[in-house]
């Protein structure tokens, strides 16, 4: 095992963490018939932010006894049933207190750094707050930040692709064969980046977790399980894509348009599987042509924040387009012209920017721009949901829908002369 994960590029230390890192075993929820890998097959452990930096208190809610426990040192200091907690900074610590059916506190304990709350039997919890709330696996940790809270959520690695799988690719319209080449990709991709994260570092700190969001992957815990997302998630239980042995960057992304990106969009290494293909089942899409139209003192409002970080004063816009094509037609960079100067911005931070406020408007880096000057709007036409690098979620679903293709068909075409190998 331990030659097969360094052959992969992955190093020693991650190795140890494969196969020591404790885990927390767990089963389905009621109602599944499908039970996710356990101990050193569930992978290793993953930290993922929940709630950052917020205002407290945030209600936590535990099915059976609860144990909390001083960090870092792991020591038990509370165990027992209490069907929902309420955690709350406290001066530079933490309070933590059980809560009543009316809501009132009726236990509670004080502690002077960060704490673990850990379910004993049932290994979920769920946040009843509106931002962050849903059911969780693993284990939640508490973080005072200058008065306010940051949650993460520590799980085996494969229970959270439960959750990015089943979040991911939501809905009846995705085939298990679609759902197993997701898991795949999410795994090869979290794999990759916790590599690259712990750069030779035995563990990584604490208060560090990778996002819930798009920004690394979407995650929605145990709330977004199905028997079909589980089930593919176990079929494919410590399956990577490789190429010349080594990990990459498996991207996906929601509909392509009728063509993947190259890598190059995200400053990736040229290698096959990244080069970008055809993708004509992805036609039926919704996403596939698209228009938006946005007020022009909007786009300059969005832009503002970048432009002042660079010293650029922002003048009134006066023309936006996308500029050096790369692989199969698409750009990677808007360039801004605008009464006081012009400069060019890479497309995803673009994105990133224009999305900040209405989330998903810009639907794709593949578009062209305009400004119509009455009324004053920049319109923008294109194709595609999501940056349109790697496996393409509505073709692939077409494509093991219609086409009756497998996993590893569906893996092989998106990323050509990839490798699919069981790495645990």
């Amino acid at each position: 095992m331990k030659s097969v994960l360094l052959k992969l590029g992955i190093s020693h230390y991650l190795f140890w963490a494969l196969a020591f890192t404790p885990l927390l075993f767990c089963s389905c929820r009621p109602g599944s018939s499908i039970d996710l890998p356990s101990g050193r097959g569930a992978g290793p452990a993953i930290r993922i932010l929940l709630l950052a930096e917020v205002d407290g208190p945030v209600a936590v809610a535990v099915e059976g006894p609860v144990a909390v426990s001083t960090l870092p040192d792991g020591a038990v200091a509370w165990k027992g049933s209490q069907p929902r907690l309420a955690v709350q900074a406290e001066g530079a610590g933490l309070s933590v207190a059980g809560l009543s059916v009316a809501g009132r506190s009726v236990t509670g304990r004080s502690f002077a750094g960060p704490v673990r709350l850990t379910p004993l039997e049932s290994r979920r919890f769920s946040l009843s707050r509106q931002q962050g709330e849903g059911a969780y696996r693993g284990v939640l940790d508490v973080f005072n930040h200058g008065g306010k809270l940051r949650l993460i959520n520590q799980l085996p690695l494969e229970e959270y692709l439960a959750g990015v799988v089943g979040k991911e690719m939501s809905g009846s319209r995705f085939p298990l064969e679609a759902l197993k080449a997701q898991a795949v990709a999410a795994r090869t991709f979290t794999l990759y980046r916790l590599r690259a994260a712990m750069q030779g570092a035995a563990s990584l700190p604490l208060e560090s977790a990778f996002p819930a969001t798009s920004e690394f992957q979407s995650y929605g815990g145990a709330a977004c399980e199905t028997v079909p997302v589980l089930q593919a998630v176990r079929e494919t239980a410590g399956q990577v894509l490789t190429w010349e042995g080594k990990l990459f960057q498996a991207y996906y992304h929601a509909s392509c348009g009728g063509s993947t990106a190259s890598g190059a969009l995200f400053n990736e290494k040229d290698i096959p599987p990244l080069h970008g293909v055809p993708c004509a089942r992805c036609q039926a899409s919704p996403e596939r042509r698209w228009e938006l139209k946005i007020p022009l003192a909007e786009l300059e409002r969005a832009l503002a924040p970048w432009a002042r970080e660079r010293g650029v004063k922002l003048g009134k816009i006066q023309e936006v387009q996308p500029v050096e094509n790369g692989a199969r037609g698409r750009s990677r960079y808007l360039r801004v012209v605008h009464a006081a100067g012009r400069f060019e911005i890479r497309l995803d931070r673009f994105r990133q920017l224009l999305n900040a406020e209405a989330p998903n408007r810009l639907r794709s880096c593949a578009f062209t721009a305009s400004i119509l000057p009455e009324p004053a709007l920049a319109m923008f036409q294109g194709s595609g949901f999501g940056h349109g690098v790697g496996l393409c979620q509505s073709g692939a679903a077409a494509m093991a829908a219609g086409d009756r293709r497998s996993f590893g068909e569906l893996l092989t075409h998106y990323y050509p002369e990839c490798g699919i190998l069981k790495v645990y």
